[in-house]
This record gives structure tokens, C-alpha cells and sequence, in this order.
């Protein structure tokens, strides 16, 4: 019973890191750089579930406000920022840092308004017991939006013309370009939806421990580690991946501290996740397929 209950609390965990690095994967993929700005969407999402529940609104709603306020968020970082320096043709690493930079400005704009203090969702949860396995109703709800959302974006990919074009553009660019493909649309349409998912997850993942300026940056390796292993830009790779990392950390987690040490090591998961995974599959385990 401990096995499943330890089994069922990486699946919670793999479904938030799920949504969490959707965005992150495909932006990756079509603009060729890692998006760190990326946790602060994150981190918004959880603010403004944190906002809404305070004003005790069904906390269905402030999911859907939080994919709002995060889609628009980066929306607007792309538009200011990301596209006129793609547009004046900066490379990987000068996209990288300003996203590093934008980061920290809203990381220090949400202290400046919240201060450094730690908030927690007030929200109450109905716990289901059987056999001495125990899941909360928010637990479901994580599982049903994760895999509502893989569903949909499987749909997307393989159902429409924008799906098709969009994993034309990720295996390449410019054979997408010369078909007529508009790149600049797609790239709006894949910040909407990896902005609005990383918003859900940072408030369904702050409704599992607690809100803090550095929430975003906290779960962010994570994310990156499930893109890795994952595959650059495969939704296929990214959702079995993040699954994996949520169990690995999950009976991590109780490993390390049936070895009496101390719970922060869970942090260095990601890591060893890393690692491993590019020494043995660099290209993912899709092996490059979208």
C-alpha cells in the first residue's frame, strides 16, 4: 500500500510537471533557446489563484484566470522582447540572457507587491480513503487537467492544420517556411497555450505546498529535466517524461529520507535526471520526434 501511495503521488506530480513543460518544450523547439522568464509564468499563475481565492471564488475559476493572466504574460514578453530580437537575428545566448533578465524584473516586481512572505491557498479538500490509499479532491482535479490537456494537445497536433503545421516548423523550420507555413502565428498560438498551461501549474502545483516569489524558479529544473528527457518539442516524449520525473523524484523523495537525510536533496533529482538522460538518450527518448 505504501508503494501505490508513494506510486499515485508522482503521477500527481508528473501530471503538474506536464503542464508545466508543454511551454517550455515547444518554445524551445521553434525558437531555439531556453525560455528562463518560463518560471515566472509559472509563478504568476499561482499569484493570481492565490488573488481570486481571496475574494473566495470557486477555485475552478481561478484556474482559468490564472491560464489567462499567464497566456497574456507571455504574450506580451514575446512581443516586447523575444520577437524584435529574434527579428534583429540575436542568437541563442543573447535570448537566453534577456530571458534570464526579464525573470528576475518580474520576480522582483511580484516581491515588491508581496513581500517575501510565504501564502498557502486557503482552500478546503475533501480527502477519499481506500485501503489506507489516500487522494484529495484537488489531486483528481490535477489528474484530469494534465491529462484533459494531453488529450487536447494530441488532438491539436494530429487533428488540424495548425497542429500539422506546428510539428512541420519544430522538425524544420525553414522547409515550413518555404511551404508557406506563418511562423510568427504559430509561435503566438504556442506562447498562448505553454504560458496559460504553466499558469494552471503553478497554481494546482502552490496548492500542493505554498506560494512564494521563487516558486517558478523552484519547479523550473523540473521542467527543464522533462524537456530533456523528454525530447525538444515532442508532446509525446514530454508527457512520458514528466510522468517518469514525478515518480522518480516521488520514491526519491522517500528513499532519501528512509536514508535519514535530509528532504532538500529531492532538488538534486532534476539533476541526476539530467545527466543520465543526455549521457544515454541526448536526443530524448522520442529520439527527436515531435
Amino acid at each position: 500500500m505504501i508503494f501505490l501511495q508513494i506510486f499515485i503521488n508522482g503521477i500527481i506530480l508528473g501530471g503538474i510537471y506536464l503542464l508545466i513543460s508543454i511551454g517550455l518544450s515547444f518554445t524551445y523547439a521553434l525558437l531555439r533557446f531556453p525560455n528562463f522568464s518560463h518560471a515566472e509564468l509559472i509563478t504568476i499563475g499561482a499569484y493570481t489563484s492565490l488573488i481570486l481565492c481571496m475574494l473566495n471564488l470557486d477555485f475552478k475559476l481561478t484556474l482559468a484566470a490564472s491560464f489567462a493572466t499567464s497566456a497574456i504574460t507571455a504574450l506580451l514578453i514575446h512581443i516586447l522582447a523575444f520577437n524584435p530580437m529574434i527579428k534583429l537575428g540575436m542568437g541563442m545566448v543573447e535570448l537566453m540572457i534577456v530571458s534570464i533578465g526579464i525573470g528576475i524584473i518580474i520576480r522582483h516586481v511580484i516581491q515588491e507587491i508581496w513581500g517575501a512572505k510565504i501564502y498557502f491557498l486557503k482552500i478546503v479538500r475533501q480527502i477519499y480513503e481506500l485501503n489506507g490509499i489516500r487522494i484529495a479532491d484537488s489531486e483528481i482535479l490535477i489528474l484530469i487537467i494534465a491529462f484533459s490537456s494531453a488529450l487536447f494537445l494530441h488532438l491539436l497536433l494530429t487533428k488540424t492544420k495548425i497542429g500539422i503545421a506546428l510539428r512541420a516548423s519544430i522538425e524544420n523550420t525553414n522547409l515550413a517556411l518555404s511551404l508557406g507555413v506563418n511562423i510568427d502565428r504559430l509561435t503566438l498560438i504556442t506562447w498562448i497555450i505553454g504560458g496559460g498551461l504553466a499558469g494552471i501549474g503553478g497554481s494546482l502545483f502552490a496548492f500542493q505546498t505554498r506560494i512564494t516569489p521563487y516558486l517558478g524558479w523552484e519547479v523550473l529544473i523540473s521542467a527543464f529535466a522533462s524537456t530533456i528527457l523528454g525530447g525538444i518539442g515532442s508532446i509525446y516524449g514530454v508527457i512520458f517524461a514528466s510522468l517518469l520525473l514525478g515518480l522518480c523524484e516521488s520514491f526519491g523523495l522517500k528513499l532519501i529520507v528512509s536514508l535519514g537525510l535530509s528532504s532538500g536533496y529531492r532538488s538534486a533529482i532534476p539533476f541526476l535526471v539530467i545527466l543520465v538522460s543526455l549521457l544515454i538518450k541526448p536526443k530524448g527518448l522520442t529520439g527527436g520526434r515531435v
